[in-house]
């Protein structure tokens, strides 16, 4: 292979191509690499690493992963995976780490930016454009949202079908991937799903305790009802046992 034995490796024209075949390395003490801010980091032609050298705070690495996201305005964004955050923009604080987490965000001052969104796991929010302040972990997590909000979900193909609902917290593996549209839904435990794909305020724990009209926030008392043993509740408390209803 081929070895370069010194200090620093300099290239002062701002056209400079070198070509290694074999192996490159240095070796010694106090060796360094030093790149200019607008230097572009390529593999087979294709940007694999972003790193903002301003307060800017970008911060990519995997291939493919966004080519004009510092050149954008984006801020503070943080993406390390095979296409994460591929094209990302002036979009701001958003997390991905996993092959494709990320991949279709987008902010180009048109619509909604799509900012504040955490995705880990391969895939998870790989369909999310303009979807602001989601947080998915796990295999294909949130992987159809696109314009929701507010969701939270844990779980490999958990929330897997949810597109532009809002403040659904799921959690547990393919966990309430019924949801599409419905909103404010609480689905806790494996395999459990809403008992409505489009209603909002419905709650599931383990499918054994279920609730409805839940739409009290922050210290107010939610005017809905729970139901033990039945997805559908009739009364304030309802549960329904083997020998009939109470």
């Amino acid at each position: 292979g081929n070895s370069a034995l010194a200090g620093y490796f300099t290239a002062t024209s701002t056209t400079a191509t070198s070509t290694f075949a074999g192996n490159f390395s240095i070796t010694g003490s106090n060796t360094n690499f030093n790149f200019s801010p607008t230097t572009s980091f390529l593999q087979n032609g294709v940007r694999f690493l972003t790193s903002s050298t301003t307060a800017a705070g970008n911060l990519t690495v995997g291939y493919d992963t966004s080519a004009r996201i510092d050149e954008s305005g984006g801020l503070r964004n943080t993406g390390f995976g095979y296409q994460a955050l591929k094209n990302a923009t002036s979009s701001v604080d958003n997390t991905a780490f996993g092959y494709q987490a990320l991949t279709a965000i987008i902010d180009d001052k048109t619509g909604t930016p799509g900012d504040y969104n955490t995705a880990v796991g391969s895939l998870a929010l790989d369909s999310n454009t303009y979807g602001r302040y989601n947080t998915a972990i796990g295999y294909n997590a949130g992987q159809a949202i696109t314009t929701g909000i507010h969701n939270v979900i844990v779980g490999a193909n958990a929330g897997l079908t949810i597109t532009t609902a809002t403040g659904n917290i799921v959690m547990g593996l393919s966990a309430g991937d019924n949801i599409t549209t419905g909103s404010s839904n609480v689905i806790i435990g494996y395999q459990g799903d809403a008992p409505s794909g489009t209603a909002s305020y419905q709650l599931n724990i383990s499918n054994i305790i279920y609730g409805a009209g839940l739409t009290g926030t922050n210290q107010t008392v939610s005017p809905g009802s729970i139901a033990i043993g039945t997805s559908s509740p009739w009364a304030k408390l309802s549960i329904q046992n083997t020998y009939g209803s109470q």
